[in-house]
């Protein structure tokens, strides 16, 4: 996504076709409100980002970081490695692009790949 967008301008492009009124009530949400966070007038609730990215079928961590926000476990995880912090200040400090931060986050996943969980026999 371009840096540009904000987290109302990512709500509206989802909507597209659908009326802010059927997607308020099927986030359990009103109408208002929507339109003050698609206009940028509010930042949701994590329960609100979640049932706007299920309505909207998108991903609820994207759009909660699009607030500013990581999320609990990640939070801890900040909280628990200061280097973590550190480095967050040195990507914000070099200002990485799209590209690189893609780079960055592959390469993370390198180092600790998933594991699939094993079937039971």
């Amino acid at each position: 996504m371009a840096n540009n967008e904000s987290l109302g301008h990512i709500l509206r492009a989802a909507r597209q076709l659908r009326s802010l009124r059927s997607v308020a009530q099927a986030a359990e949400i009103s109408p208002a409100y929507l339109s003050d966070i698609e206009n940028d007038r509010r930042i949701p609730a994590d329960v609100v980002i979640d049932r706007l990215a299920k309505v909207l079928d998108l991903q609820a961590d994207l759009l909660c970081a699009w607030t500013g926000r990581v999320g609990g476990k990640a939070e801890r995880y900040l909280r628990r490695e200061p280097a973590a912090v550190l480095l967050v200040k040195k990507i914000a400090d070099h200002n990485l692009s799209d590209i690189e931060l893609t780079h960055l986050s592959a390469t993370v996943d390198e180092m600790r790949p998933t594991t699939k969980k094993k079937a039971k026999r």
